[in-house]
């Protein structure tokens, strides 16, 4: 039994009803019981044929079709050469080129102005105080932001800098030159601290100690002391000479004899109305201030009952740091060896006060110093 079927392109199989095998240029088509349709015939024959709609492409062909950057740079050689030594070449620039600091520096953008104002409620300061400096703030053409906190006794504003500046110190110097120019704060408010030092990484304190007198120094107070008292009982009379102590209290150059000397006379005075010594001779020289006398106290007792009036009579506040502690000379041999053990400061809190602005104002010449604060003087 034959059957007909009529293809897309009009062709005409044949079907037989049996098993066949058929081949081309290719290869066999089918074989073995295959029992397929007349129309499917035709199209399995087609496909088999080569036709376009299934013809797979090799990896080769593939492979020789793409283009992506990795071909680019596989085919160009000397351009990825060329490349990759330009990388090295930024690369090492940029490592020996970018800052190596302990503590990087940061540029800080924010700052705030701090003015006190005690007793005053919110709404007050708030019209008075941080409006006139916001009005100050924003003069400045750098400026970002400004925010302000006000509360009793207290007014606070930040101020924060454009990303764009890289002058940050100069900017905020200028701020603060407007801010010192506000006048017109009422009375009681201020001063307008301007802190913008938030960025600090390092500090530097410096100790500034007098050190102690030095053996040239005791050695020519010494020798006056003992030269005055020699002289000075040496005019007295033979019976006189006997059985007298000499109160030295000595300073650094730098202060003046008279308070001094009228303390010492007034506790010579009260020893004398005591009935603890009797004819008094001051002595007085470079450095020094001394009190010679004649007493039945041992130098112990003599120099606690010194001690005892001067903190009932003057008080501590008023006592002088710079001086020494006092000593007791019975013998004018023994004065150098006395002397060094009650050794004081070589310099008085004054000069060193004076040593220490000294030291400030040349700190404040250097363009990497922001603040410089003194205490303890």
């Amino acid at each position: 039994m034959a059957t007909a079927c009529r293809s897309s392109r009009g062709e005409v199989a044949e079907y037989h009803g049996r098993a066949r095998t058929s081949t081309d240029e290719h290869g066999p088509l089918s074989s073995g019981p295959v029992r397929v349709g007349p129309c499917l015939s035709v199209f399995v024959r087609r496909l088999s044929r080569g036709s376009p709609m299934t013809s797979p492409k090799s990896d080769r062909e593939m492979i020789a079709s793409a283009r992506n950057t990795s071909r680019f740079f596989v085919e160009s050689r000397q351009i990825s050469w060329v490349l990759l030594l330009f990388t090295c070449l930024w690369g090492l620039y940029a490592y020996f080129s970018m800052p190596q600091r302990k503590d990087p520096e940061i540029r800080v953008r924010t700052a705030v102005a701090v003015t006190p104002w005690p007793g005053a409620p919110a709404e007050k300061i708030e019209q008075l105080i941080t409006s006139k400096i916001e009005a100050q703030v924003a003069s400045n053409s750098k400026v970002k932001k400004i925010e302000s906190i006000s509360r009793g006794s207290l007014s606070v504003v930040y101020v924060e800098l454009d990303q764009q500046v890289k002058e940050t110190g100069r900017e905020f110097d200028d701020i603060r030159l407007r801010l010192d120019s506000i006048q017109d704060l009422p009375d009681g408010a201020g001063p307008i601290n301007f802190i913008k030092d938030f960025g600090d990484t390092a500090a530097l304190m410096l100790t500034v100690a007098s050190p102690l007198a030095d053996d040239v120094d005791i050695g020519l107070r010494s020798g006056s002391i003992r030269a005055a008292i020699e002289r000075e009982r040496a005019s007295l009379a033979e019976p006189e000479r006997t059985g007298r102590l000499t109160l030295v209290q000595c300073f650094p150059a730098g202060i003046t004899t008279r308070l001094l000397r009228e303390r010492l006379l007034a506790v010579g005075n009260h020893f004398v109305d005591a009935g603890w010594a009797r004819t008094l001779r001051p002595i007085e020289g470079a450095g020094y201030v001394a009190l010679d006398l004649s007493t039945s106290l041992d130098e112990a007792a003599l120099l606690t009952r010194l001690r005892r009036f001067s903190a009932d009579r003057f008080g501590e506040a008023d006592q002088i740091p710079d001086i020494w502690k006092p000593i007791v000379v019975r013998n004018p041999a023994e004065t150098e060896s006395r002397l060094k053990q009650a050794a004081g400061d070589k310099y008085t809190y004054r000069e060193l006060d004076q040593f220490t602005e000294l030291i400030a104002r040349t700190l404040k010449t250097l363009p990497q110093v922001s603040k410089v604060a003194r205490s303890g003087v």
